[in-house]
């Protein structure tokens, strides 16, 4: 009887052992650790988890709809408000005349469009005299002429033509914040002119925040705020037709900051969180027509996670404040599926609009976005340590 008992009695010393030595693993998995989305801001994760991320979003979409009905608009409202310029476009779309475009020489611009006009028994109206000398006389005009007949040349471009973005990112998570820097990477791609790249904006995301419970039980809270300079060019403003939420990151000609809030709660295998982003948009360039924008930008996400997998649903709406028509009552979803390596994550998703706005054709503060892409796809790779 009394070895029964014994016996028992080390099983249960042993049970407790196990116990104890797995109770370090379960505080050191910790709440919310695993809880990347695709799109969404989530809790602040714990530095016992990580103390360094880096990785990489890339997307990419169809748009050569988008880019053609922009071009159109504004060759029309450049041919309602000077159509004796938007004339000589003919005749500075050859190549004699687009090659003494980009000698950036207004000179030799100015001796070969009147050649070219010659050589179709054309003399220059007073207005189309005068357009060429206002050309002729500033670099900067120059630039623009070219430029327009870009434009026109992607106009009658019936090719399937997609944007892409890339954006590098690195974060350093301390106990009381996480600050992550972002490069914004803008691309562009044809088959008759291949692929450009461009830069977009450079970002930086300050978040603090902290969790309660453990993991499968828990709840938690974040506080921070993104800001993005305008560093990059005009061509990573194609980016923005594609994708409206990635806006902030790619229009060239705006500031943005954008405070926010995350609430998540964690039940077994599933982890929720939802968050709401004031986004400010500045123009910070003389440029005709843009103005400030702001808009508020809500969503919900939830996780699950299998151990080595995770799927995600997520739900993005946004609201105009102020000069964003295009970003009122739009509702996109965002489904998602992620692997769990050890420190490398690798995740893709599908983005698809579920309610635009009629104004998505109009302008956002002066830019003009067209329609949103019928779709987005999403990848995002990272190494934490």
């Amino acid at each position: 009887m009394f070895s029964a008992v014994a016996r028992r009695l080390r099983l249960l010393a042993g049970l407790a052992a196990v116990c104890a030595a797995a109770l370090p693993t379960v505080a050191w998995a910790g709440p919310f650790n695993n809880s990347d989305l695709l799109v969404g801001r989530t809790i602040k994760i714990s530095s016992d988890d990580r103390t360094f991320t880096a990785g990489a979003n890339f997307q990419i979409a169809p748009v050569n709809a988008i880019v053609h009905s922009v071009v159109k608009k504004a060759m029309d409202s450049a041919t309602a408000t000077n159509p004796d310029a938007v004339k000589l476009l003919q005749y500075a779309n050859t190549p004699t005349v687009k090659a003494a475009i980009n000698s950036n020489d207004p000179a030799k611009f100015k001796s070969a469009i009147l050649a070219e006009m010659k050589a179709h028994g054309v003399t220059p109206s007073a207005a189309q005299q005068k357009s060429i000398d206002a050309v002729s006389s500033d670099a900067s005009q120059l630039k623009q002429m070219s430029t327009i007949i870009d434009m026109i040349n992607i106009a009658n471009q019936p090719e399937q033509a997609m944007t892409f973005s890339l954006e590098p990112y690195a974060s350093l998570n301390f106990k009381p914040v996480t600050v992550t820097a972002r490069v914004a990477l803008a691309g562009f791609h044809t088959s008759s002119a291949g692929t450009t790249m461009s830069m977009g904006n450079l970002g930086l995301d300050v978040k603090t925040g902290d969790a309660y419970g453990v993991s499968g039980a828990a709840f938690g809270w974040s506080l921070g705020s993104s800001f993005y300079a305008p560093t990059g060019t005009s061509d990573a403003d194609t980016i923005a037709l594609s994708n409206i939420l990635a806006a902030p990151r790619y229009l060239h000609n705006f500031m943005t900051v954008s405070p926010y809030a995350v609430l998540g709660a964690e039940l077994a295998i599933f982890k929720l969180t939802v968050r709401g982003e004031y986004v400010d948009m500045t123009p910070v360039r003389e440029s005709t027509g843009l103005k400030r924008m702001a808009y508020f930008d809500m969503g919900a996400g939830l996780l699950a996670d299998l151990g080595f997998l995770g799927l995600s649903l997520e739900l993005d709406g946004l609201k105009s404040i102020e000069n964003a028509p295009a970003m009122d009552n739009v509702w996109l979803a965002t489904g998602g599926v992620r692997t769990y390596m050890g420190p490398v994550q690798l995740g893709v998703g599908l983005q698809v609009p579920l309610v635009s706005a009629s104004a998505n054709s109009g302008s956002m503060g002066g830019v003009n976005l067209g329609s949103p892409s019928k779709y987005n796809v999403l990848v995002n790779g990272q190494f934490k340590f």
